[in-house]
């Protein structure tokens, strides 16, 4: 058999037709069958090759037309396989079959090639590729470059907020050394208040995207704190997709000085209102001198008449009350001005019209000279305006004062008032309102007027037409200013000999409830009577260091059945306290050398826990601000000076019911 099958191979006779074409040499035939053989093993081979190419290249442009050129490549080979059998067996059904399928294969691997063809001579040569990457290097070292001495303060982190850069500026301006800030977290670098909003600010920003001029306080490395603003956004790689952890870059501002400045100027306009409000009180320093000497010769006379008439219990009687009369207007003239002349921040609020300009008459008609007439032209139903109170009156009486002064030879001067609605139709209006409810205030003077060069300059800062020393050109500029911040508007009008009206527009108060001052409520007069134990009269210990005030207070608390024991300061009152008698009540004025009052109610019941007390002021000072923030706690109650006996007696007799049932 091995022999039959030898010669059918090795027999030229045998083979098919294919050995007619090889001229029946056998050296030819089995050239012809080993070329066939090597080029499909090769053939076979490469496919194999541009599949693990193909495969491992994922990114790989032209992918099908890999996948078609090996198959195009396989078949190549099956057809010498093919072209090699046939040699020996007539299998021209299978080769042709063989050579159909190259046939298609081969011409969809050019349709497909064809149209790649430009995209392909696209492609970087070798040295275009060179070329590139040293741009690429040469970028990424400008952009390095750029971010290490960029004249901003920079910065990039991970998404842990881990800094993985900072430019030069970054580290001047917070003293550190370049190796202590990389690999720290940003939030390391943050004053303690403001680390507590750093968590939620760096949520927002990876959540968004994007965060801009977030104010915080970072601390350097000598121990300074600097006010900066913080923006960042993030960044993330072309292509990446959103769940990739994106880069953060972010970049600082320094405020620093640009915050102590916007506090020196709010400083400065602070002493500019003040210097304004003593202004407006030096203009009309001798008008309230006059009124107060008025009040003391009224309570000096009808003391001296009582002595003389003591044995005329009627004119006793009256005397006594024209004295408490004017002792009471001396009181509201004293509120008012130490309200006027109050150093407090501006505080809106809703403010009685009608209230305010007849407080101002009050005032006004007594101060600001003889041969001026002052009218007040309000309804009393006018609504209530918005803004600070003290405010206004500071910039309604440096308009009386200017009016004052246009009209030195007497006159009328007219505070008024009116509701004004500005609708949208009428917009742009004169004063720059917005469309909404306000109420217009007037004053209006019938003095020499303005001509129309000094009209136009009336309102500017420092301009002023008074001799040196008698005005600082402030009044104007402060009432514009004023009205402005406080959303409304200003106006002035006047021409000579035809006096001057200037016109203030303040917003509508939204409709609110006030609450009354502590201490303003009235409770029914009542004594001591029946307040102590065993029918003794509770023990007072009344402190204060002006011995006629002491005096007469003590006495008044003696008349309602109280037991007092004075005290002339603070020390001497602890001494009373160290004796050891319980207290049924302290009542001590709030401003005294050594201790104020607040201090000694809070000595005292520390060491008498319990102890009821009443605060008694006349100021109107961030300590009287305290104190009135004490008597809304609770820890004591506070009266106003000058107070009267009676309301003395009556509050006290409360506190002590409210200690006896426990309340």
């Amino acid at each position: 058999m091995l022999q039959s099958f030898a010669a059918w191979i090795f027999e030229p006779n045998g083979l098919s037709p294919h050995g007619f074409c090889l001229l029946w040499e056998p050296w030819l035939i089995w050239a012809h069958a080993l070329g066939n053989i090597g080029i499909a093993l090769a053939y076979f081979s490469i496919p194999v090759v541009l599949l693990r190419f193909a495969r491992r290249r994922r990114d790989l442009v032209f992918k099908p037309v890999f996948w078609l050129f090996a198959a195009f490549i396989l078949l190549c080979g099956a057809g010498h396989l093919a072209d090699l059998l046939t040699l020996w067996v007539p299998a021209y059904r299978l080769e042709t079959g063989i050579k159909v399928a190259t046939a298609l294969v081969s011409l969809a691997t050019a349709a497909v090639l064809w149209p790649l063809l430009p995209r392909a001579l696209a492609l970087p040569s070798p040295a275009q590729l060179r070329d590139a990457n040293a741009a690429l290097a040469a970028s990424e070292a400008r952009y390095r470059a750029s971010f290490l001495h960029s004249p901003m303060p920079l910065h990039t982190q991970d998404r842990n907020g881990v800094i993985t850069g900072v430019s030069e500026r970054w580290l001047d301006l917070l003293g550190y050394p370049r190796e202590a800030v990389v690999g720290r977290n940003l939030a390391g670098f943050l004053e303690p208040g403001s680390r507590r909003n750093a968590e939620a600010d760096w949520r927002r920003l990876l959540a968004e995207g994007e965060i801009r001029d977030v104010e915080c306080r970072m601390l350097r490395s000598d121990g300074r704190v600097l006010d900066v603003l913080v923006s960042a956004r993030t960044e993330r790689d072309p292509g990446a997709t959103e769940d990739s952890a994106p880069r953060v870059l972010g970049a600082l501002v320094d405020v620093t000085d640009h915050r102590r400045a916007e506090a020196a100027l709010r400083e400065t306009e602070e002493r500019m209102r003040q210097t304004q409000k003593m202004e407006a009180l030096g203009q009309l320093a001798g008008g309230v001198a006059h009124d107060f000497n008025n009040v003391l010769q009224a309570v000096a006379g009808g003391a001296a008449l009582i002595r003389r008439r003591i044995g005329d219990p009627a004119a006793v009687h009256r005397l006594a009350g024209l004295i408490a009369d004017s002792a009471t207007r001396g009181a509201a003239t004293c509120r008012r001005l130490l309200s006027f002349a109050r150093r407090t921040e501006l505080e809106a609020g809703p403010v009685e019209v009608h209230g305010l300009l007849a407080g101002l008459r009050e005032i006004l008609v007594h101060t600001i000279g003889a041969g001026i007439t002052v009218q007040v032209d309000a309804p009393e139903d006018i609504p209530p305006l918005l803004a600070d109170r003290g405010e206004m009156e500071t910039v309604l009486v440096n308009l009386a004062a200017n009016a004052r002064d246009a009209m030195p030879d007497g006159g009328t001067l007219t505070l008024a008032a009116r509701p004004e609605q500005v609708a949208a139709s009428e917009l742009p209006h004169r004063a720059g309102l917005a469309a909404g409810s306000y109420v217009r205030i007037t004053v209006t003077d019938t003095g020499m007027g303005m001509d129309a060069a000094t009209l136009a300059r009336a309102s500017e800062p420092f301009f002023t037409t008074k001799e040196t020393g008698k005005g600082t050109g402030l009044g104007l500029a402060m009432a514009r200013g004023f009205a402005q911040q406080s959303n409304g508007g200003f106006a002035i009008s006047s021409a000579p000999r035809q006096g001057t009206t200037v016109t203030l527009w303040m917003p509508v108060a939204p409709l609110s409830t006030g609450r009354a001052e502590p201490g303003s409520a009235k409770v029914p007069e009542r004594d001591a009577g029946g307040l102590g134990a065993g029918g003794v009269a509770p023990l007072v210990l009344l402190v204060d260091d002006e011995p006629i005030v002491r005096a007469v207070l003590a006495a008044e608390l003696e008349d309602h059945g109280f037991r007092v024991r004075q005290a002339e300061s603070p020390r001497a009152a602890l001494d009373v306290l160290a004796d050891g008698e319980p207290l049924g009540l302290l009542v001590t004025d709030l401003s005294m050398p050594g201790m104020d009052g607040v201090q000694l109610i809070q000595e005292a019941q520390r060491r008498q826990p319990g102890l009821r007390a009443i605060l008694m002021t006349g100021y109107a000072t961030e300590a009287a601000t305290l104190a009135i923030s004490g008597a809304l706690s609770g820890t004591f109650t506070l009266l106003r000076k000058p107070v009267a006996g009676a309301d003395l007696a009556d509050r006290a007799a409360m506190l002590l019911e409210q200690a006896g049932t426990g309340r």
